[in-house]
């Protein structure tokens, strides 16, 4: 069952979302930001909260794009053959 989220918290998952689908790989903090209009501290209170609710899970917090989404397998990265 998936938890209600606020518009706040979907709209960062969306982002998340759309980020990984574009790009591949999960945005940075900054990216974040800019794409829901907040500050990056907003941005890793927001990653923690849907941590929390386990939509996501997060590396190391000094490692850069550790975001994961917990609703589909990370991307593969090289060659496979």
């Amino acid at each position: 069952m998936t938890p209600r989220l606020t518009p706040v918290l979907e709209k960062t998952l969306d982002a998340i979302r759309t980020h990984i689908a574009a790009h591949g790989r999960a945005p940075t903090y900054q990216e974040l930001a800019e794409a829901v209009g907040c500050g990056t501290t907003a941005a890793y209170g927001r990653v923690r909260h849907l941590e929390r609710l386990r939509l996501v899970r997060t590396g190391q917090p000094w490692a850069q794009r550790s975001i994961e989404l917990v609703d589909q397998p990370p991307p593969r990265g090289g060659d496979e053959r």
